[in-house]
């Protein structure tokens, strides 16, 4: 599904426009990786979906295998009609973010999903006990309007990409729609790394010039 020749079209399409302007990194995004990388990985995530917690597995492994050789983008989408604890669990990992332990959190609650079936208290504490976030200012965060609007402004951007269901990847701004195997996706990565290949050609009938239009917003 992925075409890996080098030819370069301009991006005509306003369907393929607007994808482009909600896939394009902002100062806000974090970022986990390399930012200056050739391959950049855009994830949208529901930390109570159980296939999120499956890719998440499949995604740290390529974040150990490829290191600085690419730069993902975690997104929250949390789909509260079927996950109750998915909108409070992301303002979690917000808040510790603040506290510099924006990774750990996002790790930490993959790796003990089933505690979001009780609400986020049991992750809370465990974050205060293997990581040493402060509870105090944790919860003071927690209250914080602009924490919830970015959650917020996550989910429209990822709507506006066509989001629906979660997982959502896409790599180099196009939706990556095979199965989230480490190898599969190790494979496809490998061949655009070995080409140089800096375009993809996507089946909107357009192409994304991901060397810029990605970065219309400067990195931190």
């Amino acid at each position: 599904n992925y075409d890996l020749n080098t030819t370069t079209a301009k991006v005509d399409s306003a369907i393929s426009q607007k994808l482009l302007a909600g896939l394009a990194i902002h100062t806000s995004d974090h970022i986990l990786g390399n930012a200056d990388a050739k391959i950049i990985i855009v994830v949208y995530e529901d930390y109570e979906c159980e296939n999120c917690g499956k890719s998440y597995r499949e995604i740290k492994s390529l974040r150990e295998y490829f290191k600085r050789e690419i730069c993902i983008v975690p997104r929250h989408f949390p789909v509260i009609q079927m996950h109750p604890s998915a909108f409070s669990a992301a303002l979690v990992v917000e808040s510790c973010a603040l506290q510099d332990k924006f990774l750990e959190a996002h790790d930490l609650i993959f790796e003990c999903q089933e505690l979001l079936e009780y609400g986020t208290g049991g992750i809370v504490r465990l974050l205060q006990k293997d990581y040493s976030v402060s509870i105090d200012q944790l919860n003071k965060d927690l209250k914080r309007e602009d924490l919830k609007r970015k959650i917020k402004n996550n989910v429209e951007t990822g709507k506006r990409c066509g989001v629906k269901n979660t997982p959502a990847i896409f790599i180099n701004g196009v939706k990556y729609e095979e199965a989230v195997k480490f190898d599969q996706m190790a494979n496809v990565i490998k061949e655009m790394i070995s080409k140089n290949n800096i375009y993809l050609k996507n089946k909107l009938n357009g192409t994304f010039e991901r060397n810029y239009l990605l970065r219309s917003h400067k990195l931190n």
